[in-house]
């Protein structure tokens, strides 16, 4: 009796003719997109989305769009890098001047030499990081503005940083510090009879303006003239936590301006592109719940959901829940209104988690007797 099974090498041409489908498929739609214009159609749309992973990620690529959307977004990576940098450095002076100032603190002794050292060194490291990020943000917002053009950004600008020089300073200091043993950040510490007694990390001021000058072909006429300015109005020893706590405040409403700006008046490629973004985000949670949810009404029979919805939602919104009646298409509902941010839940979903409550213990809820 012959076999009627394929063999090995009849298996491997089969896959193989399957992978140069796809392959072909792909390509197709890499060739589609590139040539749409905006917005792209639905169609077309619900063909990508189905390609997981970077397949779809790769296929977006050729959106009109998609070259705003990584600029914007590599604007705000570095906006919460700047942050993160900045909070570093004004958190380590706060434990400096807690630990420097408190009563009897041995910080100070000569025991304690070397943890004063690493101190020191830590803060200058944050106050290295710190400018670099600065910097880093400055670069990735005229790379922005190149291609947005947002409307009112130099005026905001302007108005955000103020013309004190403030701003040419602190990024000016990405290239000071490069040479660190003229310009180095050091404490002070200050006792008062009566008063409280403070401490601090500074720069000195006569440091910051001799290596200027000593760099001063490192910067444009412009920002040299600025940076002369700030420095004079400054004091001799410049506390770093006023300074970069008054610029901190200054990028927080620029950036926070920017964020609106761009966020109320998105350009048609890139709110296109977000649009695509969001349908196969969409798309992905759907299946990936479809997943989950079918898994439990298949193999568990009373499923204990109370148990899980702690991880997923804050108190306020577990009060929401279970101001409904327990395991209740309306409590049921809620669920997936709190936990579907993105609105992936279609009809279908909607369903699924109804019959997934209805057959639920109510072990995990709050006791409503």
């Amino acid at each position: 009796m012959t076999s009627t099974m394929p063999s090995r090498p009849d298996i491997l041409r089969i896959l193989a003719a399957q992978r140069q489908r796809e392959a072909e498929e792909i390509d197709l739609l890499h060739q589609e997109v590139e040539a749409s214009s905006i917005p792209i159609a639905d169609e077309l749309l619900a063909k990508i989305i189905t390609k997981f992973g970077d397949t779809a990620l790769s296929i977006l690529r050729k959106h009109p769009g998609h070259r705003l959307f990584r600029l914007r977004e590599s604007y705000f990576a570095s906006v919460q890098v700047f942050e993160v940098a900045l909070g570093d450095l004004l958190a380590g002076i706060a434990r400096f001047e807690e630990d420097a100032t408190r009563e009897g603190t041995e910080l100070f002794d000569l025991g304690q030499r070397k943890r004063l050292e690493a101190i020191e060194l830590q803060i200058q490291k944050e106050l290295f990081a710190v400018t670099n990020a600065a910097l880093s943000l400055v670069d990735h917002g005229r790379r922005l503005q190149k291609d947005l053009d947002v409307v009112g950004y130099n005026a905001m600008r302007l108005e955000a940083f103020k013309e004190d020089g403030l701003h040419d300073l602190v990024t000016g200091l990405r290239v000071l510090l490069h040479h660190l043993e003229v310009v180095k950040a050091g404490w002070q510490r200050t006792r008062s009879l009566g008063g409280p007694s403070t401490a601090t990390f500074t720069l000195d001021k006569a440091d910051v303006k001799r290596t200027l000058e000593e760099f001063s072909g490192s910067f444009s006429n412009g920002q040299l003239g600025r940076m002369r300015s700030c420095l004079e109005q400054l004091p001799d020893q410049i506390d770093l936590a006023t300074l970069f706590s008054d610029y901190g405040d200054r990028c927080r409403r620029f950036n926070g301006w920017i964020k609106d700006r761009i966020a109320s008046a998105t350009p048609p490629e890139l709110a296109d592109y977000d649009r695509c973004q969001l349908e196969r985000t969409r798309y992905s949670i759907r299946m990936n719940w479809s997943a989950v949810i079918g898994n439990w009404l298949q193999n568990v029979p009373t499923p204990h959901v109370h148990r899980h919805l702690p991880k997923y939602l804050d108190e306020a919104q577990l009060a929401q829940v279970y101001a409904r009646p327990l395991n209740s298409p309306e409590q049921a509902d809620k669920v997936l209104e709190l936990m579907d941010t993105s609105g992936a839940a279609d009809d279908a979903m909607r369903l699924k988690v109804r019959i997934l409550f209805s057959r639920a213990t109510g072990e995990g809820a709050p006791d409503t007797a």
